[in-house]
């Protein structure tokens, strides 16, 4: 058992009068502070940068100069508190504050290593408790150093920032001189609380309020149709400059169109965003000091903030008057900057977790000029800005020249870097200059690449290419039955039919048909079972020249006669039984193959006329490998679909124009998955074709020769998990209007996320436009509209329709080329193939956020003891619509519920989710969504009593905070209408209740009564351990130091004195690892966080040299390098038996032991306040034994680990691996001969002498630190 030990240092900082209980936090605060809590990174709020001094300073001075500034600047020195249920902020004094200072000459690139020791400062969390800023001073030249500020965004803002270096900078010339410092102009945090109470108590706060609710009604947010939810790490990218001349060229748009530069540019980067957005509005972030008096000009402090900057994009709109309306939104926004934006929003969890997810911010940052230090001149060089996580666009000025950089996370533009963007933002500036007359819709945003790839992967050439004319499919048909007379051509039960046989029934019908005065421009009826006998009706009718009419024996009478009296059919085919339900009408001239009926979004049917061309050349269209697949001779496929179904067509005319037999799948077997697979098996089909709903409910087993063909709805990722292994899965894409398919994806792969519907069939072109009919880029929503041979007639007598769908094309060369708009959404993956979003039509808003159901229901599905599932929204309550999964299964609702919330933003999550049998289908296949039951809220909404103490107490404090009688242990706190405010009170009534020290966040984390009551018994609930710390700071490659049981690094630190590089700790704050590969994967994601590039150097003492090696397998494993591998003693427990159960004395002695406390000089068994009484006796006054709760921690993860170690078979390492071994413990031989068999390299063992457990003691590292240093050093 090993446990480490650290020094608990802590500031002595003292609160100053007059705020005893401290100042309350500004809204502009309170945001960001909620920000980190519920689990952002600190880091994104921290302003870090260099002044890069161009001359001589004497460090000492610059220090005394610091804390003479650092001690004028009240607002600096605030440490945030939370006390009562409130959070505040007090003043702390740090009198004896010092500047490190590190000499870097003698490093190899010194600015670049003061870049990476910055970089790494700013990475260190700083505590809300203070001091929220940090100073460093690297000198890199004889006559240039590096002055690195670093300070907290929730005490000073940018503006205050550049007024803090400034005063710096004054007062350390001013002390270099030996003339007195002159006396300070900042203002104090009171005044700074007490302007903002004053504001909001002021009829300029009423009118800002006005002005903001006018202004964003009907802008409900800020979301981005973007395909990629995934938000990368915030960063601040490297600047890049924009073309000068391109900056000339907006300047001298600017003075023609009367409005500012900054205003262009703005512009530009507004129709940026809305390409990737859509929609009329366009919403930017754009940042303000909220200084609006000289008095808060003087105030290093947190005023600043952002304001929403709405923009109208109509297309007709000219480059001219949309800058003019872009320099007036700035300047009415500006006017009313002072006003705390986020009181109109509502809900705080949404607010804070998601409502600034798709926003971008465009910032123009003032020019800053620094004072000389003495008399050396000073520029800045930012490190990072603060900015969250929200994504930003940053100007900044140097003399004339203007830089770009990025800021948070990818947003919209995910898929670009900086220099990307600025060329992308080059251009646009470009075309607007050249034409400020120009309308923004022809404004074109994409570089040629692009367009050649997207022409490329959506197949335009196919509008141009020449396709020799087919034959009819009754033409085809007997070219078919001439090669392959004999062949069966349809099973149906007992009834085989040969390719012959199906050719003399079906002339025979056609010739009884014609005598009724079937013909070209003619429509036959046809209501008929799925049956043999339905296949020689079809080919009859159209051997006539006719059309065929499919009517579904399961169709309501008012269908049936909507679609009799629209379509007029001169007769009809039909059994005796149902032929009561036909008469016959009349039918204008026109030459079709059939008349498909589909449902119309007003509930209306409409009649899709589709052309033999249509479907001939879609047979026509596939490539060798497809046709291999799919239509080689001999092939057996089914025959599943309902003849109202255009897949129908394609099941018959593939397998009969192929050569293949078709199997016919009787109406009572395609309703019963158990029938339906046993005929599969008997017939031994290859070829099947199923909706996913149909398909989701079919097992796989015994199928594995089936070729799978999937369509008709969007299939679910588990689909594919489900049927892809061992067998071809192709999903299939096409609207009826386009004949059957349009697109068809490649051999779909299990584990691949979302489903692709592939890349468009050799007759078709497809193209995702936005609402300007403009090509959209890879990676973003739009709406896919269909050209090519498959385009249909249009809709049966409704020629207004028609025209609203079937559009003209503007990419073809022909005159007269049509398109058809599907009204679906997707984008363009990097493959090359579409994937789908969901229906334009099928999105929904809930409390102002855009919502795709579809998105939902697949989250839903890979859910555990799901079946299937499907989200809708449901509006049971007028004016509030309400998101409802229904799912099949034997998953518990509540569990789900809870499941879904650690995947999905809050609001994203169902309201009820209802278990049913099997999901009800349309005589199609399709999804049923009118056969789902109505939700009954009270009975899905049932109350759980709390069961154990702390869910009672939980539950009581949740109603008496909410004012409710009572609160279910499944209820979360925000449903419940909880706020970020109501969250603090709840929070120190647990605290003050329970003795607990919880913070904020766990709350968010888990809202719920019985998800908290678990939470509560977590450790790591109240005590914040850095997941990595740096224990020193250096020259060159950091060395990342595992923690060994315990899951602390601190004792790493001793470490110092023989080692020049950065020591970097890792510690374990992973909830509950099952594996050492899972604690490694962990640490390697934080290694790489740390240090992306690499190579990397790990140490690990006990349990760490295991974890370490590990750790190295899985680096190696994703491709970085590991150039060293150290372990002190890596012991493997190869015997579960033999690892006892670590106490919390075995904690406490192993951490006196440490600290040099003989063991004689206590009784076993050791108590917390035992060894705190001798830590206090025995040990330096420096020392402090840490938190009992943190003692806690480390004996929860002592046991874990050495359960886990028990447990682990450690992965092969290609390298060396450097061993030091303790002797009085075990021999070095065995260490050294356990851990060859898993390095595949050299293993070298260095034995010393002293006992496990102090391998890091001062005293051992005397006699081996020089070696560790040298095995470093090794090349």
């Amino acid at each position: 058992m090993t446990v480490d030990h650290h020094q608990i240092l802590r500031d002595s900082g003292r609160a100053l009068e007059p705020a005893e209980t401290g100042f309350a936090l500004t809204r502009g605060q309170l945001d960001i502070w909620f920000s980190q809590e519920i689990g952002r990174s600190p880091q994104e709020w921290y302003n870090s940068g260099f002044a890069v001094i161009a001359g001589s300073v004497t460090p000492d001075l610059l220090s005394q100069a610091i804390r003479q500034v650092v001690g004028e600047a009240e607002p600096l020195r605030a440490a945030i508190i939370e006390a009562d249920g409130h959070v505040v902020q007090k003043v702390v004094d740090y009198p004896n504050l010092e500047v490190p200072f590190h000499d870097l000459r003698s490093c190899a690139d010194p600015v670049a290593e003061a870049n990476r020791r910055g970089l790494a400062m700013h990475r260190e969390p700083m505590p809300w408790n203070g001091p929220l800023f940090k100073f460093a001073l690297f000198q890199v030249a004889s006559e240039e150093f590096y002055l690195f500020v670093s300070i907290h965004h929730v005490v000073v803002d940018g503006f205050g920032y550049a007024l803090l270096v400034n005063r710096i900078a004054l007062v350390y010339s001013e002390l270099s001189s030996g003339a007195p410092v002159s006396p300070t102009f900042f203002g104090s945090l009171q005044t700074l609380v007490a302007a903002e109470a004053e504001y909001e108590q002021s009829d300029d706060y009423r009118a800002d309020l006005a002005y903001w609710k006018e202004t964003l009604d009907g802008v409900t947010d800020h979301s981005l149709a973007h395909a990629d939810g995934d938000r990368g790490p915030s960063a601040t990218s490297v600047s890049v400059e924009i073309d000068p001349a391109v900056v000339d060229r907006a300047e001298q748009l600017a003075q023609l169109a009367g409005v500012r530069r900054s205003s262009v540019i703005t512009a530009a980067c507004a129709l940026m965003v809305r390409q990737r957005q859509g929609g009329p509005k366009v919403v930017l972030d754009f940042p303000v000091s909220r200084r609006t008096s000289p008095q808060l000009m003087t105030i290093p402090g947190m005023l600043s903030g952002t304001v929403p900057l709405v923009l109208t994009v109509p297309p007709d709109a000219e480059v001219n008057a949309f800058c003019q309306h872009v320099e007036s939104q700035i300047k009415q926004a500006v006017r009313h900057q002072r006003f705390p934006m986020h009181i109109l929003e509502s809900g705080a969890y949404q607010q804070f977790n998601e409502n600034s997810a798709g926003a971008v911010s465009v910032n123009f940052m003032p020019s800053v000029t620094l004072a000389p230090f003495g008399g050396a001149a000073s520029t800045v060089t930012i490190l990072s800005f603060a900015q969250g996580e929200q994504f930003g666009m940053v100007f900044t000025k140097d003399g004339g020249r203007l830089f770009l950089h990025t800021v948070g996370s990818g947003g919209p533009f995910a898929d670009l870097d900086v220099s990307d963007l600025a060329a992308r933002l080059q251009a646009v500036l470009t075309v607007m200059a050249a034409e400020p007359g120009r309308r923004l819709s022809l404004i074109d945003l994409l570089d040629p690449n692009e367009h050649e790839r997207l022409d490329d992967w959506g197949n335009r050439a196919a509008l141009t290419k020449a396709v020799p004319t087919p034959g009819s499919l009754p033409a085809l048909f007997a070219a078919q039955v001439a090669r392959t007379p004999e062949a069966t051509a349809i099973t149906d039960g007992d009834v085989s039919l040969t390719y012959a046989q199906l050719d003399a029934q079906s002339t025979q019908l056609a010739q009884a048909l014609t005598a009724l005065g079937a013909r070209p421009g003619e429509l036959i009826a046809l209501l008929l079972p799925r049956t043999h006998r339905g296949i020689i009706a079809i080919l009859a009718v159209l051997k006539t020249g006719a059309g065929y009419l499919p009517i579904d024996p399961m169709h309501p009478d008012t269908r049936i006669a909507f679609m009799l009296n629209d379509s007029t059919p001169i007769a009809a085919i039909t059994t005796g039984a149902l032929h009561p339900r036909l008469n016959d009408y009349d039918l204008p001239v026109i030459d079709i193959a059939y008349i498909i009926y589909t449902s119309g979004s007003t509930g209306t049917p409409k009649g899709v006329g589709i052309t033999h061309h249509n479907v001939t050349q879609l047979l026509n269209s596939f490539d060798p490998q497809s046709t291999a697949i799919l239509f080689s001779p001999n092939r057996v496929w089914t025959q599943w679909h309902s003849y109202s179904f255009d897949v129908s067509v394609w099941e018959i005319w593939g397998a009969l124009l192929s050569g293949a037999r078709l199997v016919v799948v009787p109406e009572h077997t395609a309703k019963s998955p158990d029938e339906l697979h046993a005929l599969l098996v008997a017939e031994h089909v290859e070829v099947l074709t199923q909706t996913p709903s149909a398909a989701a409910a079919l097992s796989p087993q015994g199928l594995e020769s089936v070729t799978l063909v999937v369509g008709g709805e969007a299939c679910p990722a588990g689909l594919v998990d489900q049927w892809a292994p061992g067998r071809t899965m192709i999903n299939a894409y096409g609207p009826t209007e386009a004949t059957i398919y349009a697109a068809m994806s490649s051999p779909l792969v299990p584990g691949s996320g979302a489903t692709p519907i592939g890349s468009p069939v050799a007759g078709a072109s497809l193209f995702v436009l936005d609402g300007w009919l403009r090509p959209v880029p890879v990676g973003v929503v739009g709406e896919l509209y269909v050209a090519g041979g498959g385009v249909g007639l249009g809709y049966w007598r409704r020629a207004d329709l028609t025209g609203t769908r079937f559009v003209a094309c503007p990419f073809g060369q022909t005159p007269g080329t049509r398109m058809y708009r599907t009204g679906d959404l997707v984008w363009w993956g990097t493959d090359g193939q579409l994937r789908y979003l969901g229906r334009a039509d099928n999105q929904v808003k809930i409390r102002g956020f855009r919502i795709e159901p579809g998105e939902v229901g697949a989250a839903l599905s890979r859910m555990a003891g799901v079946d299937q599932a499907v989200v809708i929204a449901r509006h049971d309550h007028p004016g509030d619509p309400r998101l409802v999964g229904y799912f099949t299964g034997n998953a518990d609702p509540t569990e789900l519920r809870a499941a879904l919330a650690t995947q999905l933003p809050h609001y994203m999550v169902p309201t009820a989710l209802i278990p049913i049998a099997e999901l009800p289908l349309t005589v199609n296949g399709k999804l049923d969504t009118r056969a789902l039951p109505a939700v009954q809220y009270g009975h899905t909404q049932r109350y759980r009593a709390p069961d154990t103490p702390a869910e009672q107490t939980l539950a009581a404090i949740y109603a008496q905070v909410l004012g409710l009688d009572r609160v279910s242990v499944d209820d979360s706190f925000f449903d419940l209408g909880g706020d970020s405010l109501s969250a603090m009170r709840v929070v120190s009534a647990i605290n003050t209740t329970l003795n607990t020290d919880v913070a904020v966040r766990v709350l968010f984390d888990a809202p719920t009564v019985c998800a908290l009551a678990q939470k509560l018994r977590a450790p790591e609930s109240s005590v914040e351990i850095v997941p990595v710390e740096v224990l020193q700071d250096g020259c060159g490659l950091p060395l990342f130091c595992l923690p060994p049981g315990g899951g602390i690094s601190w004792a790493y630190r001793n470490l110092s004195p023989y080692l020049d590089c950065p020591i970097v700790g890792l510690q374990q704050i992973h909830d509950g690892p099952e594996s050492v590969r899972e604690l490694a994967s962990a640490y390697a994601d934080a290694i790489q966080t740390h240090d992306p590039e690499g190579p990397y150097q790990l140490l690990g003492w006990s349990f760490g040299g295991v974890t370490a090696h590990q750790v190295a397998v899985e680096l190696q494993q994703r491709g970085a390098v590991v150039v060293r591998l150290i372990a002190l003693d890596p012991i493997l427990i190869r015997d579960a038996s033999t690892a006892t159960v670590v106490s919390e004395s075995d904690v406490l002695e192993a951490i006196l032991q440490a600290v040099g406390v003989a063991a004689e000089q206590y009784c076993r068994p050791l108590t917390y306040s035992q060894a705190q009484t001798l830590i206090q006796q025995e040990v330096d006054a420096e020392f402090a034994l840490p938190s009992r709760r943190l003692v806690q921690i480390m004996v929860a993860n002592a046991n874990t680990n050495l359960q886990l170690n028990a447990q682990h078979q450690p992965g092969i390492f290609a390298g060396r691996m450097v061993l030091f071994s303790a002797q009085p413990v075990r021999s070095g031989a065995d260490l050294q001969q356990c851990w060859r068999q898993y390095v595949a390299g050299e293993v070298t063992e260095y034995p010393v002498n002293c006992t496990h457990e102090e391998l890091l003691n001062p005293a051992a590292l005397k006699t081996f630190g020089d070696l560790i240093r040298a095995a470093l050093d090794q090349p």
